[in-house]
């Protein structure tokens, strides 16, 4: 599978598409593998070993719905790809009572989630059990980062068609009435390059530019680093905002969206479908990153 650079998480065990970002043209990735408790993979439909639930992600004390900000896409060997907005096809939520998180696809089923091989084997991979007891056939991978927000991964059993893999940033959304109204903030996203989204509070306004690399995934060759530079974006009161995203040398224009997380609104979720150079053709790619703000950066 192509896809762009990982930046900086282990993947725990677990095969994965890299955490930086998936994308590419129409044809359908192999599903991912899941690391099973002997070492092997396998299909996480199934729940094995322990179903031990787990802990509270952020310190919460109580029920919390999450905001999302990716993208899921379909494929199938007779039809286009199609693609989504993560926050169109999941919601995703902590629940108190059940004691563990709660998730609701689409495209794939709705339930509670629970360790598919035990916390100790792996603590990353997840199983969808329904109200009977019985599981969905898919898979849910997470992280959780420092501060408010985590990664966030779904896809359908290994050899279902048609193929369903959705990626998205999940994080507590800014609460109601904390957005800053004054001063601003530039978030720095990972990796090098011009890599910086600058939040102006008092105009509500976002403006900057962002940089990723494409690895080949093993399939391509390596290409180089493609910058992108957003146009004046307006901050809605949620913290979301949408921008073109113009690529130099681009033929067509892409898109970025972002979001806002944390109690102080200092963690932004970013996605973005954009053209990016594929061997030396243009392409549509789509990548997902985790920007921090930093106070003390330079301007």
């Amino acid at each position: 599978m192509t896809s762009f650079r990982t930046t900086g998480i282990a993947a725990v065990g677990i095969a994965l598409c890299t955490l930086a970002g998936c994308g590419g043209d129409s044809s359908a990735p192999t599903p991912t593998p899941v690391a099973t408790s002997s070492g092997g993979t396998g299909t996480a439909g199934a729940s094995q070993g322990s179903n031990t639930l787990p802990p509270a992600p952020f310190a919460l004390q109580s029920s919390a719905t999450f905001g999302l900000i990716g993208w899921q896409y379909i494929s199938s060997e007779r039809a286009p790809t199609v693609f989504a907005q993560a926050g169109e096809k999941a919601g995703f939520e902590w629940s108190q009572p059940d004691k563990t998180y709660r998730i609701n696809l689409v495209d794939l089923g709705s339930g509670r989630l629970v360790y598919t091989f035990g916390k100790q084997s792996n603590a990353a991979a997840f199983s969808i059990v329904l109200s009977d007891g019985s599981t969905v056939p898919a898979s849910v991978t997470l992280f959780e980062r420092v501060g408010s927000v985590g990664d966030l991964y779904w896809q359908s059993a290994e050899g279902a068609k048609p193929f369903v893999y959705g990626r998205a940033i999940f994080g507590l959304p800014v609460p109601a009435g904390r957005l800053p109204t004054t001063g601003g903030l530039d978030f720095v996203g990972p990796g090098g390059g011009r890599n910086v989204l600058r939040v102006d509070f008092a105009n509500r306004t976002v403006i900057g530019q962002v940089t990723a690399y494409h690895d080949g995934g093993g399939f391509h060759a390596e290409g180089p680093l493609e910058s992108g530079t957003i146009e004046p974006a307006t901050l809605q009161p949620d913290g979301s905002f949408v921008a073109k995203l113009t690529v130099a040398g681009a033929p067509r224009t892409g898109e970025l969206r972002g979001r806002l997380f944390g109690p102080n609104a200092d963690q932004m979720g970013v996605y973005w479908n954009a053209p990016a150079r594929l061997d030396g053709d243009w392409t549509d790619w789509q990548q997902v990153r985790i920007y921090e703000g930093c106070p003390n950066c330079p301007p």
